[in-house]
């Protein structure tokens, strides 16, 4: 099975926001959703 055929695939990831000088730490299955989402300010914890 590859990774496109695996839903649940999870990545932790640890996000550094500048705005609030803080670490996040969270789960996501899309990694690239969620750093978009962060790199934009789609997000409002990030």
């Amino acid at each position: 099975m590859n990774e496109a055929q695996n839903h649940n695939t999870y990545y932790l990831y640890i996000i550094y926001s500048q705005k609030v000088d803080k670490f996040y730490i969270g789960t996501t299955n899309n990694l690239n959703r969620r750093l978009f989402q962060h790199n934009n300010n789609l997000s409002p914890y990030t």
